[in-house]
């Protein structure tokens, strides 16, 4: 509430005039880079913003893209659909330190070597986005996030352009690669983040693209100049530290997601053996993998559909979890479909042996692939035994 209300007195500071009161020739613009924390799923690969002091106008803000009430249901809910609606909010720069002191976030402060007309058209142009809509946009988790548009603001209110130092050995490396450091400490989140997005991250990056992380954005500029005409000059004009990072390092979970699928395939491979054994049919065994199978087949269907967003699609993982997985529970229910159910384990067989073919060679890293082999296998299994139990 209390950023909402200082947000609001800002924007009516200068909602009587049609531009904001100009700020001063003592007046610095700042891009400020917070350390990658674990404090909610949004804040893992750091964050970025900008910050205005001035003390001729006595004030001193920071811009904050982003914002959105993580706490609703609503909005997560929303953010999965890619139909998600992020504010720019005002934030009292004593606040926001106290803030991550207390969180023990680190952060840094990079002075830029703006002109004073520079600064003056990034001051207006955050007041007016500001000023329109509650500062609302449309959010893009990789394209349009506390990176990029921070970024986005800074080129256009430079009189020259920026050139960065865009190594020709960059590797050809997609947003998947980029991200995968940041979440190997949190192998569950990872293998949620890989079923939801698509193939499309996988795409090789320009280097441009690949500045939507702050600490990605924060080095390129680092080593950045602002060329104008036949002048140039260092985007940074100074930096600091102002909190200092005090963060323990996340150490990794024991129990993973890949050897949770690995106990789970050997206790699968085992109740499956005794099934064959004693000839029986354990029939909630296959209830309970496929219809949870079915149902996350159901939701990455669904984005790549009716919810679809460029980061969604091309999602390979609806070769082996697929909603037809909840078909297939039907057939399992009544022996009258047992001639179904087998044509329904051929087709799953044949439809895990083709994702695992293109998750491996278009897929996300190999690494994380291997995390989904053995919820692949199990499944397999049970389409193995199925048809084993139909001829016999």
């Amino acid at each position: 509430m209390k950023r909402i209300i200082l947000t609001l007195l800002v924007l009516l500071y200068v909602s009587s005039m049609h531009a904001a009161k100009p700020l001063s020739e003592e007046a610095q613009i700042s891009f400020l880079s917070g350390a990658p924390n674990s404090v909610s799923i949004f804040s893992l690969f750091g964050h970025a913003s900008i910050r205005i002091s001035d003390p001729g106008l006595n004030i001193d803000y920071i811009f904050n893209y982003g914002v959105f009430d993580r706490n609703n249901l609503e909005n997560i809910f929303q953010l999965i659909r890619g139909n998600l609606y992020c504010e720019l909010w005002v934030y009292d720069t004593e606040e926001y330190l106290a803030k991550s002191r207390q969180m023990g976030i680190g952060l840094k402060e990079y002075i830029l070597n703006f002109l004073p007309e520079e600064k003056e058209t990034l001051w207006q142009e955050l007041i007016t986005m500001g000023k329109s809509q509650s500062g609302r946009y449309h959010y893009d988790i990789l394209r349009t996030n506390c990176a990029t548009l921070p970024r986005m603001s800074i080129e256009k209110a430079l009189s020259g352009k920026i050139v960065y130092d865009d190594p020709d050995y960059l590797p050809l490396e997609g947003h998947d690669d980029l991200c995968e450091p940041y979440l190997d400490p949190y192998p569950w989140t990872q293998i949620l983040t890989y079923l939801f997005f698509g193939n499309s991250v996988s795409r090789p990056l320009s280097f441009k693209e690949t500045l939507f992380l702050p600490e990605k954005l924060e080095a390129a500029f680092k080593s950045s100049v602002i060329i104008t005409g036949s002048d140039s000059r260092p985007l940074i004009a100074s930096s600091f530290t102002l909190v200092e990072n005090t963060q323990e390092k996340v150490k990794p979970p024991r129990f993973t997601p890949s050897i949770a699928g690995w106990l789970l395939f050997a206790v699968i491979l085992l109740l499956s053996f005794i099934e064959w054994k004693k000839k029986s049919y354990f029939r909630a065994i296959d209830y309970i993998l496929f219809g949870i199978a079915g149902l996350i087949g159901i939701i990455i269907f669904l984005l790549n559909t009716v919810f679809a967003e460029w980061y969604t699609l091309f999602n390979f993982h609806l070769f082996w979890l697929h909603p037809l997985h909840i078909l297939g529970i039907v057939f399992f229910i009544y022996r009258k479909f047992n001639k179904q159910a087998y044509y329904y384990h051929l087709f799953n067989l044949l439809a895990l042996f083709a994702g695992a073919i293109l998750l491996y060679n278009f897929g996300h890293t190999v690494k994380l692939i291997a995390v989904t082999a053995p919820y692949m296998l199990l499944l397999g299994t049970r389409s193995i035994f199925g048809l084993i139990r139909y001829k016999h």
